[in-house]
């Protein structure tokens, strides 16, 4: 918020200095424009990569259990949106209750959590390296 107040009486403030003092005040001001807009671009990236993580982790659970591969504890799911947050990538691993290594990835182009219940992208699940299923959406 401070930022944003900052801008205006940058303005004004300029208007009573040297031509030399104006442009490097006018600079600074462009810069602290940038850098709130790149903080918010950088909030929002944080967001859908969290509500990504979140959502893979619990659906993945589930699509493992659906083809009676259990797992022993939770997924541990990674996200990595791009920086249009036009795709987020997912990672996770675990262990089935057999003691097999699970390992889910996958890709969404959708807003994560727009439905709360899926997650559309693709999704391939693997045990011990050997596909278990690969799906176009998780859900519950």
């Amino acid at each position: 918020m401070l930022s944003l107040l900052a801008v205006p009486a940058v303005a004004f403030a300029a208007s009573a200095c040297s031509e030399e003092t104006q442009d490097s005040l006018e600079t600074a001001a462009e810069d602290v424009g940038d850098d709130v807009s790149d903080a918010a671009d950088d909030v929002q990236r944080d967001g859908a990569e969290v509500i990504a993580r979140n959502l893979a982790t619990e659906l993945g659970e589930t699509a493992f259990e659906e083809n009676d591969q259990p797992l022993d504890g939770k997924l541990k799911c990674k996200a990595n949106a791009s920086a249009g947050i036009d795709e987020i990538k997912i990672d996770c691993t675990g262990k089935t209750q057999d003691g097999g290594a699970a390992t889910m990835t996958g890709t969404t182009s959708e807003f994560p959590g727009r439905s709360g219940t899926t997650l559309e992208g693709t999704f391939t699940g693997t045990v011990d390296d050997k596909e278990l299923f690969s799906v176009d959406q998780l859900s519950r």
